[in-house]
This record gives C-alpha cells, structure tokens and sequence, in this order.
C-alpha cells in the first residue's frame, strides 16, 4: 500500500469517524494517491466515500453521501448549522 496510505488511511478514518468528512491543504501532497486512500478509509468503515478538489486547487476533500444526507434531512446544512440559523 504504500507508508503514505498507511499513514493516511487512519488518520482519515478518525477524522470521517468524528465529523463525517475530511479537508487538507494539496500544498506537497499527492492529491490522487490521497483520494485513493479516503476512498479505502471508507471502505473499510463501510461507507461510501466521494472525494474532490476544491475549485482552486487549494484543498482535496473526503465525505460520506450517506452522512451528508441524514444531517440534510435533519435540517443540518454542512457548516453543521440548521438552516435558517445563519443569516444570508
């Protein structure tokens, strides 16, 4: 796998454990082997994982559909607000 995966992959499944999603900084990372080890972090948690890289390339994420869409129905958006709580 690789001693950057095996660094990865747990660090990336507390932080997936503990908020449902993970965000880093691309600065000196290899962003494709990163998201090959959210994706094999969730695995192994069972869940489904999606990944991206924000618009400016600054940061790579990982998050749980499955996550995201029991805090949507609950009213939660992804700041972890509920809507309505912050003003526009």
């Amino acid at each position: 796998m690789g001693q950057l995966m095996d660094l990865w992959v747990p660090a990336i499944q507390a932080g997936l454990r503990a908020n449902g999603s993970v965000v880093r900084q691309t600065e000196s990372l290899d962003v494709k082997r990163w998201r090959r080890a959210a994706r094999q972090a969730g695995s192994a948690l069972g869940w489904s994982i999606r990944t991206g890289v924000s618009a400016d390339g600054s940061t790579v994420w990982a998050t749980s559909p499955k996550l995201r869409s029991r805090s949507d129905r609950a009213g939660v958006g992804s700041t972890g607000h509920r809507r309505g709580d912050l003003q526009r």
